[in-house]
């Protein structure tokens, strides 16, 4: 089924199961062959590819069945999980346990989503975070968050290719590690909690799809080529699968003490933009209860007088909750209350929600002046999320369905009376902003914008007040040279050649200042 997402088994027999074999290689060899034919593996609807293999991982090592699974998830990045079939703690049956994978899954973007299954259990129907990443795709053609370190590692690796003759790439090119929002005394936390100061930011390890907060961040330490031995930075990103990637008071907290953790450190703080703005919620308890007086109630379309909620109802969330406030009135005979005010008891209804989108602006507006703020708009970005790209100041976006918006164009279409606007593309698209200097860079795709900002950081020093990551020029350019051109008295001339330089007529070289 082409259309289905199809697991593809090849069991690797050999003559003797004395073989000795390295896992890291048949990694890397599995991971070729997708790469090689990730075209057919596409067009054949081939999700997932299992090798497993009985080998000896050391002359004096006992035989034992290995497994790798491999898999493309974001269709740029290759995961591999590898795992080996041992007895678990009792003995009483055999298990997957994980010894490996590649360093995209080791830095937190993958998942050990067979680690401890029997072996015989039956293959699921689906992956772990399939749901995610098509919510995801479905609702602004973006990634999901917890799949936005692996790029980082390809985008550092692609780094270490193409640097030839600037010594060897470590083994492990990044680290990850969650920065998670804690209340000091345990438990569940709220915005109080941030303004009483009983919450702290603390590193952990998790795995990937934990969070119940729709933002996410995490500090890494990236081993490019200027840094060899890594610099750090904080990496902040909404997820958009989690109500629809709003901003929130909790998503507010959390954005504003990574923030706060980058700026304590003097470290870049990059921005990963994919959201819907401040959130406008709804009181699940009254939506649920709530009727419509329609001017007409054969013909709805006519509009509406008014809501109510009915007697016993406005008993139960009016009086003894204070979720309504209403007034009486008669429909058909019959006591009803109107409302005039929903409250609601959920939280982040309201105005609270901007409250917060105002803490998280002016923590932009200080991180800019503090300390290296990077910006990349991989979905559409709305309301304070487009604040926050203009405070950060730095901008990279993606080409195709990353508007930089404060409402959309339907909005825009009702007020004025007439359809001026067909997309929020003519809004916000990389038509305007680029055009208009507020995006810097734009990008095809997710893997070139996360390229793109490991290049910007190659021009950045690890920490403000650092010294600059210049690598060795030997060969390139002389440190010492003579300034060769010179303008001549009374003929005009381009500026641009002090820097730069200039050939004469005769086509002889004058250097410039660089």
């Amino acid at each position: 089924d082409q259309g289905a997402d199809n697991h593809l088994f090849m069991n690797v027999v050999s003559e003797s199961q004395s073989s000795v074999i390295d896992p890291v290689l048949v990694e890397q060899v599995v991971s070729s062959i997708l790469k090689r034919y990730s075209e057919r593996t596409a067009r054949l609807g081939i999700a997932e590819v299992e090798a497993k293999t009985v080998c000896r991982l050391a002359e004096d090592a006992h035989p034992i069945s290995l497994r790798l699974v491999a898999s493309n998830p974001t269709g740029f990045v290759q995961v591999v999980n590898t795992y080996i079939e041992a007895a678990n703690d009792s003995g009483s049956k055999r298990v997957f346990k994980s010894i490996g994978g590649t360093k995209a899954n080791m830095a937190c973007s993958g998942d050990s989503s067979w680690e401890d299954l029997d072996v015989n259990t039956p293959y699921p129907l689906t992956r772990p975070f399939d749901a995610q990443r098509k919510a995801a795709l479905r609702s602004s053609d973006t990634l999901y968050c917890y799949d936005l370190p692996a790029l980082f590692e390809a985008a550092i690796e692609k780094q270490w290719t193409d640097a030839t003759g600037k010594g060897s790439q470590p083994a492990m090119v990044m680290f990850t590690t969650e920065l998670v929002v804690k209340k000091k005394t345990g438990g569940p936390w709220t915005i109080e909690d941030y303004t009483d100061g009983n919450l702290e930011l603390v590193e952990a390890q998790r795995k990937a799809g934990k969070n119940d907060v729709g933002m996410v961040a995490w500090l890494m330490t990236l081993k490019t080529v200027e840094y060899p031995n890594g610099r750090q930075v904080v990496l902040i990103a909404n997820d958009i699968t989690h109500k629809a990637g709003s901003f929130g008071t909790r998503e507010d907290v959390v954005f504003k003490l990574a923030s706060e953790f980058a700026r304590g450190r003097r470290i870049p703080r990059l921005y990963i933009a994919a959201n819907s703005g401040a959130r406008i919620g709804l009181a699940e308890g009254i939506k649920k209860v709530f009727k419509v007086a329609f001017k007409d109630p054969a013909s709805p379309e006519s509009g509406a007088d008014f809501l109510y909620v009915s007697k016993s109802d406005y008993e139960r969330l009016g009086v003894s909750r204070k979720d309504l406030i209403a007034e009486p009135a008669t429909l058909n005979g019959e006591e009803v209350f109107k409302i005039t005010d929903i409250i609601g008891s959920e939280p982040d209804l309201g105005v609270e929600n901007l409250k917060g989108s105002g803490l998280i602006a002016g923590e932009t507006s200080s991180a800019y002046d503090d300390i290296f703020t990077l910006t990349l708009v991989l979905g559409r970005t709305v309301g304070i999320g487009a604040y926050l790209v203009r405070l950060g100041q730095r901008t990279i976006q993606k080409t195709t369905s990353s508007p930089i918006i404060l409402t959309g164009y339907q909005a825009l279409n009702k007020l004025m009376g007439v359809d001026v606007y067909s997309t929020n593309d003519q809004l916000g698209g990389p038509a305007i902003m680029y055009n208009n200097g507020i995006s810097h860079i734009t990008d095809n795709d997710h893997l070139s914008a996360v390229a793109s900002a490991v290049h910007w950081l190659s021009y950045v020093p690890s920490m403000r007040g650092g010294l600059l990551p210049i690598t060795d020029v030997t060969g390139v350019d002389e440190i010492e040279r003579p300034i060769c051109f010179v303008p001549k008295a009374g003929v005009p001339y381009d500026p641009r050649f002090l820097l730069a330089g200039q050939e004469d007529d005769t086509g002889k070289w004058h250097g410039g200042f660089f």
